[in-house]
């Protein structure tokens, strides 16, 4: 008991703030924690070895992103998880959007589409569509590299080999479907989000979205990872430039300076150019300019 009420006070400070260089303090953590709360309503199984899976666990590292969606999708609506890994959002989002509402989370490394789907039975989602497929413009196939850090998978870039994946397990022939290929399996609902998370392509697959993106305007969470990026032949101009034919803004997250700092005091900064681009990885924010005050204020009051 006393060391389960130890990790818990550990990870209500690490939730709340950033201290530097936290991560190195816990880092030898290891085994599993199977049926953990994830601090928002979910109960997940933690992999601590796996290097995602323990920032998650302590330092619940999407939690600034799952409370804004919270305040953003309502019950009913439809949100596409592609990405979906081991299910940290596909699992928060089918509570969110309900039982009317319909979860499409795409994972198309196997190993890891079994562990979202055992963190789906857990939380009973039957509301989540599970799809194999790897995300991409238009349809083909292609190889997905799997790395021995699940969090790390991709499709084999341009130069064909595994920049920024570290060791690859195992490759997998999987197909690569675009999203409006699967648009009449959305035809009841309002796609009101879109998170994309697939290690450098992400333009690829926001390209083989364009028709829903034109219809619903989704407000869409994207990783940015320059480096990752440019091994697809993609630079941040080519999204700025994808995200202005549609009439779309978007936001970077500011952080404070310093050793310590507190996360609601992360801020919403607008990109221009393309030349704005954040140096740092991180998960930008892209919405229809019409919802640009709406999405403000959601991150604003996120933590109430």
């Amino acid at each position: 008991m006393a060391k389960s009420y130890e990790i818990s006070i550990v990870r209500k400070v690490l939730r709340g703030s950033h201290i530097k260089g936290a991560h190195r303090l816990i880092k030898w953590s290891g085994g599993v924690r199977r049926g953990a709360l994830s601090g928002l309503g979910c109960l997940l199984n933690f992999d601590l070895s796996q290097a995602n899976e323990l920032y998650s666990y302590f330092f619940m590292g999407d939690d600034q992103y799952i409370r804004f969606w919270k305040g953003t999708v309502e019950s009913g609506d439809a949100f596409i998880d592609v990405g979906a890994n081991v299910g940290y959002y596909a699992c928060h989002l089918s509570k969110m959007v309900a039982s009317s509402g319909l979860v499409l989370a795409f994972e198309p490394n196997p190993a890891t589409r079994q562990r979202l789907q055992e963190n789906l039975d857990l939380n009973d989602s039957t509301n989540v569509l599970l799809l194999d497929y790897a995300v991409g413009e238009c349809a083909r196939t292609d190889v997905l590299l799997a790395s021995s850090e699940h969090g790390l998978s991709r499709l084999r870039n341009i130069r064909g080999d595994n920049f920024g994946i570290g060791t690859v397990d195992v490759e997998h022939t999987v197909r690569v479907v675009g999203i409006d290929e699967l648009a009449s399996r959305l035809s009841q609902h309002r796609v009101r989000g879109m998170k994309i998370d697939i290690e450098g392509c992400e333009l690829s697959a926001l390209r083989g979205a364009v028709g829903l993106i034109r219809t619903h305007h989704p407000v869409i969470q994207l990783e940015v990872n320059l480096n990752l990026m440019r091994q697809f032949g993609f630079y941040f101009r080519d999204l700025h430039a994808f995200f202005a034919d549609l009439d779309y803004v978007t936001f970077a997250p500011e952080v404070p300076t310093g050793f310590v700092w507190s996360k609601s005091a992360v801020t919403l900064k607008a990109l221009g150019t393309g030349d704005d681009a954040p140096v740092r990885p991180a998960d930008i924010l892209a919405c229809h300019r019409s919802d640009a005050d709406f999405v403000l204020h959601k991150w604003r009051n996120r933590l109430q």
